[in-house]
């Protein structure tokens, strides 16, 4: 709070500020008054959490954790953890169109298999290796989880997944599919 401006938070990070503000903290932060709680702004926090454990991902997703129940609930959470141990587990490893998939299969490890984002990260990772180009694969995320707001972690999410098998190792075609797909990735 004192080294925060209000004004730089935004989305459910803005409510969790406001929660702290009124005496409300973690866990409860993250769901009181929060329409935002499975949106994206944890996952985009999860980077952090990958670098620093890099071979290490449930120490990655342990950390991961404690940042995301400030803000986020849910598939909100589930989000930061998929990504921070997908980081840790890449960590060393030569990039490769097998290494990418054993990531991402690490950092599905650490979310609930009943979830709405293990579902969808694993949908998308299988129509990603049967589809030729990421566009393809992008048309049937948009159809199955375009509904969901642009900033939401399950539609994110899928697209990180799409350009990372799609990429095929190479950092800079992982990085411009992302940006061509567009959203908050």
């Amino acid at each position: 709070l004192n080294n925060l401006p209000y004004t730089r938070t935004y989305t459910a990070e803005r409510i969790a500020y406001h929660n702290f503000v009124n005496g409300i903290y973690p866990p409860e932060s993250g769901v009181q008054s929060n329409p935002y709680r499975e949106w994206i702004g944890a996952q985009i926090r999860a980077d952090l959490f990958g670098w620093i454990n890099p071979g290490r991902p449930k120490r990655a997703a342990e950390m991961a954790y404690q940042d995301a129940i400030i803000s986020h609930r849910k598939n909100g959470i589930y989000g930061e953890l998929f990504v921070s141990a997908a980081i840790a587990a890449a960590g060393g490893l030569k990039a490769s169109p097998e290494s990418v998939e054993k990531s991402i299969k690490v950092g599905l490890s650490v979310v609930p298999s009943g979830s709405r984002l293990y579902e969808a990260v694993e949908q998308t990772m299988n129509w990603a290796k049967k589809d030729d180009n990421w566009n393809d694969t992008f048309n049937k995320v948009m159809e199955e989880f375009g509904d969901y707001h642009w900033v939401h972690t399950i539609n994110n999410a899928a697209i990180v997944v799409l350009s990372l098998i799609h990429g095929k190792g190479n950092f800079g075609d992982t990085i411009t599919t992302a940006v061509m797909c567009g959203h908050d990735t």
